[in-house]
């Protein structure tokens, strides 16, 4: 039976409620696992990596300030990633390899598929990693038309850099086909 020993890294990791969630889900499904937390300063990530590799860790979830310097060490990547350009969750492969997922998009977008959205108007909060997957997957092909959605921030520019960000990755925005502004 395959033991499931996962981590976040990241800093700081003191608000997490992570290793409750998980480990309350491995119990419940009856699955041999643990999850635990390991701030992971910047300077320590390279540090951080060889030790889940040397200690047999199955993989990681992987935040602040991590979501894209991580990025670096992926030998194989999710087409999210690409998108979005933040990384959420690692595996570490047989080999030590690492495979990169951000599942901040589907996570986001599955339970939206159930809903009308044309013609509907949508605030996204923030303009970290998570929000910039979710803008990133509202302006690609998967939305309606006349979809109005608005990045929010207390810092008006990194609302702007966010919108910029998802139309880059997202020619159906570009071409209007769903509206993308910024609010401070």
């Amino acid at each position: 039976m395959t033991n499931y020993k996962l981590a976040l890294i990241g800093y700081p990791l003191g608000h997490s409620l992570s290793p409750v969630l998980y480990n309350a889900a491995f119990k419940q499904l009856g699955l041999e696992g643990s999850y635990e937390l390991l701030p992971t300063e910047s300077e320590d990530l390279i540090s951080r990596i060889k030790y889940l590799r040397a200690n047999k860790y199955y993989g990681f979830n992987v935040t602040i300030p991590h979501k894209v310097p991580v990025s670096l060490f992926l030998a194989k990547f999710d087409e999210n990633i690409n998108m979005v350009g933040a990384v959420n969750t690692v595996k570490i492969e047989d080999d030590m390899s690492l495979s990169g997922y951000n599942t901040d998009v589907d996570g986001f977008m599955e339970p939206l598929k159930q809903y009308d959205l044309k013609n509907k108007h949508a605030a996204i909060i923030g303009t970290g990693g998570a929000s910039r997957a979710v803008f990133g997957k509202i302006a690609g092909t998967s939305f309606p038309r006349n979809l109005r959605v608005r990045a929010m921030r207390a810092y008006p520019r990194a609302g702007h850099a966010a919108t910029s960000r998802a139309r880059s990755v997202a020619p159906s925005a570009a071409a209007g086909r769903t509206t993308l502004s910024t609010r401070g």
